[in-house]
């Protein structure tokens, strides 16, 4: 990535997704402390604070391994909601961007289980977006 932002002179924002409580207990089943039926999890908010800094750190770290690979225009950001939602708004803001994202590369049941972000951004971004597999 560092190539072609610092070919094209890109700024490159990085951006990580983080589920909201609505969302975590849609995704895991989980639900705050509210009676007696089905599982539940005492602290939504201090997990998310701690997978929020987390998140931090990992994007500080890939934000320090752009600029030593000579990208001058970076920065981090966490948004809240779901991450096809977060990233096809976060697209929309300035004009002409070439969305780059990572994909796991999941097929079959598992894609139809656990939807694919990777997908929805394809389909609702109005810019380009370049899929890389991670392997």
């Amino acid at each position: 990535m560092a190539v072609l932002a610092n070919t094209l002179n890109f700024k490159v924002t990085l951006l990580r997704a983080a589920a909201t409580a609505n969302e975590f207990s849609a995704i895991t089943g989980y639900r705050k402390q509210e009676g007696a039926s089905g599982m539940h999890f005492q602290d939504f908010e201090g997990m998310a604070r701690d997978a929020g800094n987390r998140a931090v750190d990992y994007l500080k770290g890939l934000e320090s391994t752009l600029r030593k690979q000579g990208v001058a225009n970076v920065d981090f950001r966490i948004s809240h909601g779901s991450a096809a939602h977060v990233i096809v708004e976060a697209a929309t803001e300035p004009p002409d961007n070439l969305v780059a994202m990572t994909t796991h590369g999941r097929s079959g049941t598992a894609r139809w289980t656990l939807g694919s972000v990777t997908n929805r951004v394809v389909r609702h971004s109005g810019d380009p977006v370049l899929v890389i597999r991670n392997d």
